[in-house]
């Protein structure tokens, strides 16, 4: 009777894994069709804004004074003509950083302050009190612009609800001018991220009013006046997760939550103009950035579900549940299937049930049916970094990061608690725990 019971359930779940495939098909034909559609609406194609950068925009980059190629990264922004660009660095880092605006860059805009500590909070903190303009953007020290990259953000602002923007993102090799084999194995798996993050955006952004997942760090437009509240300096610096553990990763996500959840709304500008040009680490320390992107990510849609519970407002809650989809759905599907899998095979170990026996395939067949169509799900979720004949090499990486993900996700979900950087050195120095 209980094998009987537990053959009926294997032949259950196995239903439940083929129709989940057939789901999630599904939601990446959607999420493609949001991704083409976005750049034809009416906000992608606005020409001019009343927002000018020379007059009304000022940039914030917080730095260590350690990036490589920080003063080519800063001419980009300086074509894009700001009104200023405030550079939040060290008090160590000073005399480098000096160094560098006078012998270089040469130009009144930039102006230079410091805190005494590592910390992104502070640091971006410290420029947004420096800031007098309508709007700011705060910008990582290896984010790169184009020409354009500037004008778009400002068009998103012609709607007076909106709050802060994003844009496309894409990786470009630390080595670039050393090594003419283009992207690392590690700076490939980057790519493929912000390959799926701009898909995932600008879908959302296009079923749902202009949201976003989360309003990426790397290059993000705000209005002055949110950032400048004194509730949200208070806050911003005074993050507890749980009461215990004060979070300094995770910026980018308080502020998204933050704008949010005060009623403004967001935008996403996906025109092949509208880009930023980024890095990530080029070696296995990218999995350490990998697993703190994670924890940031599952506490700010834990905090978002909790608030949108507790308010009831429908708006919130759907955002909510669309980012826990879009999000999850590949990461889950992966694990579960490995899960389904490892499950049965024990019992067949066990001469406890048999997949033939139950009208399903043998259990080599039902592996490598998992293998070929979960690697089919993950080519074609990235299928536009592929479009370049030079990252065909990293297919069978592809594939592999689509278990290390998986796996990076799960482990994130179980040390929420855990609030180090974990990939710059010295930012780690200090224990940031209330007993």
């Amino acid at each position: 009777m209980i094998i009987l019971r537990m053959d009926s359930i294997i032949i259950y779940l196995y239903q439940v894994v083929i129709y989940s495939r057939y789901a999630h098909l599904f939601l990446d034909i959607i999420q493609y069709i949001g991704y083409f559609n976005l750049r034809l609406s009416a906000l992608q194609k606005q020409v001019q804004s009343t927002c000018i950068p020379e007059r009304d925009i000022t940039v914030i980059s917080a730095t260590l004074g350690e990036e490589e190629g920080y003063a080519v990264t800063l001419q980009s922004w300086l074509k894009c003509n700001p009104r200023a660009i405030n550079i939040v660095t060290l008090e160590k880092a000073l005399p480098r950083m000096k160094d560098l605006l006078e012998g270089i860059i040469k130009d009144d805009r930039v102006r230079l302050h410091a805190v005494e500590r590592a910390d992104i909070r502070l640091q971006l903190l410290k420029g947004i009190s420096e800031t007098f303009t309508k709007f700011v953007v705060l910008v990582d020290d290896d984010s790169r612009w184009s020409t354009e990259t500037l004008n778009r953000l400002a068009l998103a602002f012609q709607d007076p609800c909106v709050g802060g923007v994003n844009t496309m993102q894409y990786v470009r090799s630390r080595l670039g001018h050393r090594n003419s084999k283009g992207l690392t194995v590690w700076e490939s798996y980057g790519a493929l991220n912000l390959i799926r993050r701009n898909i995932l955006h600008s879908a959302v952004a296009y079923f749902h009013s202009g949201q976003v997942l989360n309003l990426s760090g790397r290059t993000v437009a705000y209005r002055t006046e949110i950032l400048q509240d004194e509730a949200f300096k208070h806050e911003f610096v005074n993050d507890y997760w749980k009461g215990k553990y004060l979070l300094r990763t995770g910026d980018d996500s308080f502020i998204t939550s933050w704008i949010v959840n005060r009623g403004w709304n967001t935008a996403f500008m996906n025109q092949p103009d509208a880009v930023i040009i980024t890095t990530v680490n080029d070696d296995i320390t990218y999995l350490n950035q990998v697993t703190r992107w994670s924890r940031d990510t599952a506490r700010h849609y834990l905090r978002d579900l909790v608030a949108a519970l507790r308010t009831r407002n429908y708006y919130l809650y759907v955002r909510s549940v669309l980012n826990w989809v879009c999000n999850y759905t590949t990461d889950f599907l992966v694990l579960w299937e490995l899960g389904f899998l490892i499950v049965v095979s024990g019992l067949e170990w066990w001469n406890i049930t048999n997949t033939t026996q139950l009208g399903m395939t043998s259990m080599g067949q039902l592996c490598a049916q998992h293998f070929v169509i979960s690697s089919s799900f993950t080519i074609f979720e990235h299928a536009p970094f592929f479009m370049e004949w030079s990252h065909l090499k990293h297919m069978p990486g592809t594939i592999g990061y689509m278990y290390i993900h998986a796996f990076i996700v799960g482990y994130a979900w179980c040390t929420l608690h855990k609030t180090v950087w974990g990939s710059r050195s010295g930012v780690d120095d200090h224990k940031w725990r209330v007993d």
